[in-house]
């Protein structure tokens, strides 16, 4: 039997994880805290729990040491560790689509969700973000874009 370590964080502590378990296998990325804009450190993810959670369309909460505030990662950082801890055999293809961006109104391609990510956002009634390349804008579509998606992945 491996020894117990304790790990800890914002939330509270966690004894008993053994140094074999999935936290060991932890993927580390970047998020940009929303609060003092300083770029963060992540890494109490596993691979597979971030797979379940990129997946199923579930937020990817970072978490500032200085704020000590937790955020939904953006759709641009989600794509990035999509890229990262996605297995070639497991991949459920992206579904693009477009929106309209508020600040350009230009029809922008929208890419990086998984239909069952979508599916997820939409039976959640969550916010799908977008993004505008020209602008470097996010925005959450709109109830007509929803429209659309939703009939796009029932066809």
């Amino acid at each position: 039997m491996g020894a117990k370590t304790q790990v800890s964080g914002a939330r509270g502590s966690v004894e008993g994880a053994r140094p074999e378990s999935l936290l060991k296998d932890s993927v580390p990325f970047m998020s940009m805290c929303p609060r003092c804009t300083r770029v963060q450190l992540q890494d109490r993810f596993s691979r597979a729990a971030l797979q379940v959670l990129l997946r199923d369309g579930q937020p990817v909460e970072a978490y500032c040491v200085m704020c000590h505030q937790f955020w939904p990662i953006n759709s641009r950082e989600r794509v990035e560790l999509a890229k990262a801890v996605t297995d070639s055999e497991a991949v459920d293809e992206s579904v693009p689509f477009t929106a309209i961006c508020p600040k350009c109104f230009e029809e922008q391609p929208q890419r990086g969700y998984s239909g069952a990510a979508l599916r997820g956002f939409l039976k959640g009634n969550r916010a799908i973000e977008a993004y505008c390349v020209r602008c470097d804008a996010f925005w959450d579509i709109s109830p007509h874009e929803r429209a659309a998606v939703t009939w796009a992945l029932a066809r």
